[in-house]
């Protein structure tokens, strides 16, 4: 009987150690954590965006656009465009004055190339005016250096003066005479502007 006792409190010391409640905790765990963890991020950020812009677009322009410009444009450029070749081929013609070169002989002159003379006073006859009339003064003699000069007189705009002197020896037979020229170069005067002088000379 010792024996069988000794043996079964062997056995019982044995179950006790070996046994499994030994391990266990104190504080039996829930069956779920007190808290359960984020399986992923919020579906939706924390601020939504705005689906629309904060102002609203403006369904067209401030300002409407001009159909057209505000001036036509001329139908053409206001310059002329250049010809491909000039309208007249050049010629010795279109030189109308070559001096020194004498080759027209008029009026007891000889003149260069594009030059011709025109007798309009000859010494002591009355000078031939435009209209037909003549000077009540016949010309000078002797004429000799000369000059021209505008004619700032009123009544003829345009208009120029031819002053020659008269050579003449003879005491107080020389002077000064002076043709009148309106602005289309024609005679329309002649007087003595300086008379009692002698050898008036250039």
């Amino acid at each position: 009987t010792a024996a069988t006792a000794s043996t079964t409190t062997a056995t019982t010391t044995v179950e006790q150690t070996a046994s499994p409640e030994t391990t266990l905790p104190t504080t039996i765990p829930t069956s779920a954590p007190t808290s359960l963890p984020t399986a992923a991020s919020s579906a939706a950020p924390t601020t939504s965006p705005t689906i629309e812009p904060t102002v609203s677009p403006t369904a067209s322009p401030t300002a409407e656009p001009t159909r057209s410009p505000t001036t036509s444009p001329t139908a053409s450029p206001v310059t002329t465009a250049p010809t491909s070749s000039p309208t007249e081929s050049p010629t010795e013609t279109t030189l109308l004055y070559r001096p020194g070169d004498l080759v027209n002989f008029e009026e007891g002159l000889l003149l260069s190339r594009g030059l011709t003379a025109k007798l309009i006073a000859t010494t002591g006859r009355r000078v031939e005016y435009s209209d037909g009339t003549k000077s009540s003064t016949a010309f000078h003699g002797r004429p000799d250096g000369a000059g021209m000069f505008e004619d700032t007189r009123p009544g003829n705009p345009g208009g120029w003066m031819y002053v020659g002197n008269s050579e003449m020896k003879e005491a107080g037979t020389g002077g000064v005479g002076a043709i009148t020229f309106n602005k289309d170069g024609e005679v329309i005067d002649y007087s003595r502007i300086l008379d009692g002088t002698t050898m008036n000379c250039a």
